[in-house]
Protein backbone atom coordinates (compact mmCIF):
# COMPACT_ATOMS: atom_id res chain seq x y z
CA UNK A 1 0.00 0.00 0.00
CA UNK A 2 1.02 3.49 -1.12
CA UNK A 3 0.07 6.72 0.61
CA UNK A 4 1.32 9.19 -2.25
CA UNK A 5 -1.17 10.39 -4.03
CA UNK A 6 -0.61 10.17 -8.11
CA UNK A 7 -3.89 11.66 -9.88
CA UNK A 8 -2.90 9.71 -13.42
CA UNK A 9 -3.08 6.55 -11.15
CA UNK A 10 -6.29 7.40 -9.47
CA UNK A 11 -8.09 8.93 -13.28
CA UNK A 12 -6.79 5.70 -15.45
CA UNK A 13 -8.14 2.98 -12.55
CA UNK A 14 -11.74 4.92 -12.95
CA UNK A 15 -11.99 5.36 -16.02
CA UNK A 16 -11.86 1.54 -16.54
CA UNK A 17 -13.84 0.77 -13.64
CA UNK A 18 -16.87 3.02 -13.59
CA UNK A 19 -19.66 4.23 -16.41
CA UNK A 20 -18.63 7.46 -18.00
CA UNK A 21 -21.55 8.85 -15.45
CA UNK A 22 -20.18 8.06 -12.85
CA UNK A 23 -16.52 9.19 -13.24
CA UNK A 24 -16.07 12.40 -11.19
CA UNK A 25 -12.47 12.66 -11.39
CA UNK A 26 -11.07 12.77 -14.69
CA UNK A 27 -11.02 16.16 -15.20
CA UNK A 28 -8.44 16.71 -12.16
CA UNK A 29 -5.16 17.99 -12.44
CA UNK A 30 -3.71 18.26 -8.95
CA UNK A 31 -3.71 17.50 -5.19
CA UNK A 32 -5.94 20.99 -4.95
CA UNK A 33 -8.41 19.79 -7.21
CA UNK A 34 -9.14 16.52 -5.48
CA UNK A 35 -9.37 18.13 -2.52
CA UNK A 36 -12.02 20.75 -3.74
CA UNK A 37 -14.08 17.42 -5.30
CA UNK A 38 -13.64 15.71 -1.75
CA UNK A 39 -14.93 19.22 0.30
CA UNK A 40 -11.87 19.60 2.36
CA UNK A 41 -8.80 20.85 2.91
CA UNK A 42 -5.11 19.15 1.55
CA UNK A 43 -4.27 18.43 4.82
CA UNK A 44 -7.31 16.23 5.40
CA UNK A 45 -7.07 14.12 2.16
CA UNK A 46 -6.62 10.39 2.96
CA UNK A 47 -5.41 8.42 -0.04
CA UNK A 48 -4.16 4.70 -0.12
CA UNK A 49 -3.20 3.06 -3.74
CA UNK A 50 -2.29 -0.58 -4.48
CA UNK A 51 -1.53 -1.85 -7.87
CA UNK A 52 -4.78 -2.32 -8.56
CA UNK A 53 -7.00 -0.01 -6.46
CA UNK A 54 -7.24 3.27 -4.68
CA UNK A 55 -9.26 4.71 -1.61
CA UNK A 56 -9.95 8.39 -0.98
CA UNK A 57 -11.21 10.17 2.23
CA UNK A 58 -11.34 13.23 3.93
CA UNK A 59 -10.84 13.05 7.15
CA UNK A 60 -12.66 16.16 9.17
CA UNK A 61 -12.43 16.53 12.85
CA UNK A 62 -15.42 15.07 13.80
CA UNK A 63 -15.57 12.11 11.12
CA UNK A 64 -14.66 10.85 8.05
CA UNK A 65 -15.94 10.58 4.62
CA UNK A 66 -14.72 7.68 2.32
CA UNK A 67 -15.35 9.52 -0.85
CA UNK A 68 -14.26 6.58 -3.14
CA UNK A 69 -12.64 2.94 -3.08
CA UNK A 70 -12.35 1.88 -6.14
CA UNK A 71 -10.90 -1.36 -7.59
CA UNK A 72 -9.78 -2.59 -11.38
CA UNK A 73 -10.11 -6.62 -10.23
CA UNK A 74 -9.90 -8.31 -7.02
CA UNK A 75 -7.65 -6.82 -4.26
CA UNK A 76 -7.58 -10.07 -2.69
CA UNK A 77 -5.28 -10.19 0.55
CA UNK A 78 -4.84 -6.49 0.47
CA UNK A 79 -8.34 -5.63 1.87
CA UNK A 80 -6.91 -6.95 4.98
CA UNK A 81 -4.13 -4.94 5.46
CA UNK A 82 -6.34 -2.25 4.26
CA UNK A 83 -9.07 -2.87 7.45
CA UNK A 84 -6.40 -3.04 9.73
CA UNK A 85 -4.86 0.66 8.81
CA UNK A 86 -8.57 2.24 8.59
CA UNK A 87 -9.76 0.58 12.32
CA UNK A 88 -6.71 1.71 13.81
CA UNK A 89 -6.67 5.11 12.15
CA UNK A 90 -10.94 5.91 12.33
CA UNK A 91 -11.40 4.05 15.96
CA UNK A 92 -14.35 5.85 17.33
CA UNK A 93 -14.95 7.97 14.42
CA UNK A 94 -18.13 8.28 12.38
CA UNK A 95 -17.62 6.93 8.98
CA UNK A 96 -19.77 7.96 5.77
CA UNK A 97 -19.98 6.67 2.49
CA UNK A 98 -21.76 5.99 -0.42
CA UNK A 99 -21.97 2.46 -1.82
CA UNK A 100 -22.87 0.76 -5.35
CA UNK A 101 -25.22 -2.17 -4.60
CA UNK A 102 -24.50 -3.89 -7.33
CA UNK A 103 -20.15 -3.88 -6.53
CA UNK A 104 -19.15 -2.25 -2.82
CA UNK A 105 -21.97 -2.71 -0.92
CA UNK A 106 -21.91 -6.39 -0.63
CA UNK A 107 -18.12 -5.85 0.74
CA UNK A 108 -19.34 -2.91 3.44
CA UNK A 109 -21.96 -5.31 4.47
CA UNK A 110 -19.76 -7.94 5.01
CA UNK A 111 -17.07 -6.06 6.78
CA UNK A 112 -19.76 -4.20 9.27
CA UNK A 113 -20.76 -7.98 10.29
CA UNK A 114 -17.39 -9.19 10.96
CA UNK A 115 -16.01 -6.19 12.78
CA UNK A 116 -19.89 -5.49 14.55
CA UNK A 117 -19.97 -1.76 13.46
CA UNK A 118 -22.83 -0.22 14.22
CA UNK A 119 -24.39 1.41 11.66
CA UNK A 120 -26.58 4.81 11.99
CA UNK A 121 -27.73 5.37 8.77
CA UNK A 122 -28.07 3.15 5.49
CA UNK A 123 -30.54 5.05 2.90
CA UNK A 124 -31.42 4.06 -0.71
CA UNK A 125 -30.98 6.18 -3.72
CA UNK A 126 -30.29 6.45 -7.35
CA UNK A 127 -28.00 7.16 -9.56
CA UNK A 128 -29.50 6.47 -13.42
CA UNK A 129 -29.76 2.80 -13.22
CA UNK A 130 -27.64 2.30 -10.37
CA UNK A 131 -28.98 1.33 -6.78
CA UNK A 132 -26.89 3.47 -3.65
CA UNK A 133 -26.53 3.40 -0.33
CA UNK A 134 -25.82 6.65 1.76
CA UNK A 135 -24.37 4.99 4.77
CA UNK A 136 -22.86 6.39 8.14
CA UNK A 137 -21.33 3.75 10.66
CA UNK A 138 -19.62 4.33 13.61
CA UNK A 139 -15.79 2.04 13.63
Amino acid sequence: MKTTIDIRFIKNIEARVYPEHMQMMQCLDDIYDLADYCECEVDELFVLTGDNWYLIAAEHEDFVEIVDLCADGNIGMEIIKLIAVLRKRWAGKRVTMDARESTSYPIIRALIRRFNYRVIRDEIWSWDDEVMHDIELQM
